[in-house]
C-alpha cells in the first residue's frame, strides 16, 4: 500500500504504482492469437485462409504473392560470391584481443586446449 503524506503527496520512497506497469503484450503474440483463429467468412482458420488467398494471388499472376510463396515454403535461395576475398585479420587490435582470451580459456581447460590451439594457431602457455 502506498504512503502519503497529510497533503495527499506520496511520501518519498513510496511507489503510487507498487506492482509497477503491466507488460504490453507483442504484436506478434497477438497477431498469432489472431490468426489461429476462425475467420467467420471462410469457416476456416485465419493463417489457412491467407494461404489460400495469396496461393490464388500467385496462380493470378501475382509475381510478388508467388516470391513470397516460394519464399516461404522452399526458403530463399543460396546467394553465392564471386571473387577472391582475403583479409589478414592477424594485426586487427579485436581478433588480438579475443585470440588473447580464448588461448587464456584454452590454457584452464586441458580438454580443450589442444582443439582451441589448433583452431587460432600459436602455442598454448603449457606446451
Amino acid at each position: 500500500m502506498a504512503v502519503r503524506d497529510k497533503k495527499g503527496r506520496f511520501v518519498e520512497g513510496s511507489s503510487g504504482n507498487p506492482t509497477g506497469r503491466p507488460p504490453e503484450r507483442a504484436v506478434s503474440e497477438i497477431l498469432r492469437e489472431y490468426l489461429a483463429e476462425e475467420d467467420p467468412k471462410r469457416k476456416t482458420e485465419r493463417k489457412k485462409a491467407l494461404c489460400e488467398k495469396l496461393y490464388d494471388m500467385s496462380m493470378g499472376g501475382n509475381i510478388w504473392a508467388v516470391k513470397v510463396l516460394l519464399a516461404y515454403s522452399d526458403g530463399l535461395p543460396i546467394q553465392r560470391l564471386e571473387g577472391e576475398f582475403s583479409a589478414d585479420i592477424s594485426n586487427n587490435a579485436s581478433w588480438v584481443a579475443l585470440r588473447t582470451m580464448l588461448m587464456k580459456f584454452a590454457n584452464k581447460h586441458p580438454d580443450i586446449q589442444k582443439e582451441l590451439v589448433k583452431i587460432l594457431g600459436g602455442e598454448s602457455d603449457n606446451d
